[in-house]
């Protein structure tokens, strides 16, 4: 991010608004909104796999034939790109990846492709409805598209896949992070509710090996869960299970929920919540990974897009405070006991323990 902000500042210097933005407070804005024009060169080079046939120097030529583009126009986004430091030009007119874009390949440890695809698609679409979402509440998924997020997902099987995948990514990203904040040494079994693919509670259990867990989540994920849990080998440890989180979740000693509340508006959250105290024992404890608004300055920023995006995407999901998380875990009948920050500034690990 920061580097497309200085590539912003620096057009702006260049095309001397840099002057008139000292005589006329406020211009600089004109900057701010150009700036999604950078998220659609990117979704783009996502979209055509440039990183990938970038995996050595290629003119504009070659990667017009490579792409099924025309050239001319395929140069102009190439030069865009290279200017805003994603590429880089030789002197013999051929492209290479900035270091920075080398995660955009498909095969990198870390890809931010698939992210970039479900940005591109799912999310601009939403974004369009700003607008109408703030006038009518309406999500802007469901107002382009006619359904909510998650309906959509359910009857399009390649984009429920794009849509784990760049999940998987941010965990893998910050599994690291969550571990470390985590208190799991007199825990016996930890269910991840709505874990996903289960990347989260493959990295947890590789970390407490006297742990057992379960990742309880749609049906319609279990099938990457138990492949990913097979290839960590703790098919022995690690249960992959399925069904409504808003109705039962599995019996365990503690919980964790990843990035799950801040989907839903806060009487489903703290439904979730209540199937979740239901099961836990007297002793359990529940950890929550979520963002956390209002923290510092620093972050704020980033976590209030978070927060237009949730409204945007799934209608009606939003990013919430310390005080909110103690009011949802209170109506619940959890005490909210610890809340632990990490380097990541949407990625907080919230600890409570029950209430009668």
């Amino acid at each position: 991010m920061r580097f497309l902000i200085e590539g912003l500042q620096s057009i702006w210097r260049n095309i001397g608004y840099g002057l008139v933005a000292r005589r006329y407070e406020g211009l600089d804005l004109y900057a701010m909104m150009h700036m999604f024009w950078f998220s659609r060169a990117i979704h783009t080079m996502a979209d055509l796999r440039l990183a990938d046939h970038l995996k050595q120097p290629r003119t504009a030529r070659e990667l017009a034939e490579l792409t099924g583009c025309q050239a001319d126009p395929l140069e102009r986004l190439l030069m865009f790109l290279k200017s805003s430091g994603v590429l880089t030009l030789d002197g013999q007119s051929r492209f290479q990846l900035h270091r920075r874009a080398l995660t955009m390949a498909s095969d990198a440890a870390i890809s931010l492709r698939p992210w970039a695809d479900v940005l591109g698609n799912e999310v601009w679409k939403a974004a369009t409805q700003l607008t109408q979402t703030v006038r009518s509440g309406t999500g802007g998924f469901e107002l382009a598209t006619g359904q909510t997020y998650w309906e959509f997902l359910a009857g399009h099987a390649d984009r429920r896949a794009c849509f784990d995948e760049g999940m998987g990514i941010w965990t893998q990203v910050h599994s690291p992070e969550v571990v470390r904040k985590l208190r799991l040494k007199d825990r016996k079994v930890l269910v991840d509710v709505g874990g996903g693919g289960g990347r989260m509670m493959i990295a947890i259990l590789k970390a407490n090996p006297h742990l057992q867990g379960i990742v309880f989540d749609r049906e319609e994920t279990m099938s990457t869960a138990r492949r990913n849990i097979a290839e960590a080998g703790l098919s022995d440890r690690l249960q992959a299970r399925s069904g409504n989180f808003l109705e039962d979740v599995p019996e365990g000693d503690s919980y964790l929920i990843k990035h799950a509340l801040h989907d839903w508006r806060d009487e489903f959250a703290t439904q979730i919540l209540q199937a979740v105290r239901r099961r836990t024992p007297e002793n359990g404890r529940l950890f929550i990974v979520d963002a956390v608004l209002g923290q510092d300055r620093a972050g704020e920023r980033f976590r209030r897009l978070l927060d237009i995006q949730q409204l945007l995407w799934t209608r009606e999901g939003k990013e919430r405070t310390q005080d909110d998380f103690t009011k949802l875990l209170s109506a619940a009948r959890f005490r909210l006991d610890k809340v632990r920050r990490t380097a990541f500034h949407d990625v907080s690990v919230i600890e409570a323990s029950p209430t009668r």
